[in-house]
């Protein structure tokens, strides 16, 4: 398993932002300044419920230079790019929480680190000393940004069964999983074999972005011998959700998902 000691959460996060600033600036060189077809009709519909026509030359794809995609990051810094970005973002200002559009308004998602004693508050407030790896990636970046996921920043975090309790009471059922059916984790874990009664004390560490109930959760109640927490990726379509042995291992799963996710707008996948 991945641990705080072997991990440089700082460079990690960053080769994780540059990819994807790298692929979001190929689709929009590729695919036009908004991105997919999808994309840019959604873009139109938020235009028109917010009563301001969206100009379809802002959509329009950017000029292809004949070299590799590589320099797209970098034509989106040109002033046509400039200026076309600018202008959509007077027609698009509710997308705060769209992936795409972070990078786009943003030139990529970047988050304070927590400072200590924040962070030691955050403990004294949830009357828990947090995983290691979870602690360390605070350390360097307060939140952050994923395709299905944003994941919270310290002073939001909450246990799931007083954020969400609904949710929680919706997944809550009859749960008689011995440890030799629980304690199984990579291709060989089956999503749906939950032990519902951990989900009140789960930490709920994300709120949604891509799809509506889908949670990541740190599991107190499951800690290994280095102190670690177990940890979800829970969601509808999984019946259930994906466990791993640390919230490190957690993250790495959630990059390979944007990537995969990425790569179907750029035709590498």
């Amino acid at each position: 398993m991945r641990r705080d000691r072997e991990f440089d959460w700082n460079a990690w996060l960053m080769d994780w932002q540059r990819e994807a600033k790298l692929t979001i600036g190929t689709m929009l060189v590729r695919f036009g300044i908004a991105g997919s077809q999808k994309f840019a009709d959604y873009l139109r519909k938020r235009a028109v419920e917010a009563g301001r026509p969206l100009p379809e030359r802002v959509l329009s794809p950017l000029p292809s230079s004949g070299t590799l995609d590589i320099d797209a990051v970098d034509r989106l810094l040109l002033p046509d790019a400039r200026e076309r970005l600018a202008e959509l973002s007077q027609y698009v200002e509710k997308l705060t929480h769209e992936y795409a559009w972070q990078f786009i308004k943003n030139g990529g998602s970047a988050y304070l680190p927590v400072q200590a004693a924040e962070l030691q508050s955050a403990q004294a407030r949830l009357g828990v000393q947090l995983p290691s790896t979870y602690a360390a990636f605070l350390r360097v970046s307060n939140g952050w940004l994923t395709v299905t996921n944003r994941l919270l920043g310290v002073q939001q975090i909450e246990p799931f069964g007083v954020k969400d309790p609904v949710y929680v009471r919706d997944w809550y059922g009859i749960d008689t999983l011995s440890d030799r059916e629980y304690f199984v984790y990579g291709k060989d874990q089956d999503s749906a074999r939950i032990r519902s009664r951990y989900l009140p004390d789960c930490l709920l560490i994300s709120e949604s972005v891509l799809w509506p109930n889908d949670r990541l959760l740190l599991n107190p109640s499951v800690r290994f011998d280095d102190g670690e927490w177990e940890a979800w990726f829970m969601a509808p379509s999984l019946a259930g959700a994906n466990r791993y042995q640390s919230f490190v291992e957690l993250m790495e799963a959630m990059r390979e998902d944007d990537v995969r996710y990425w790569r179907q707008f750029t035709g590498e996948a």
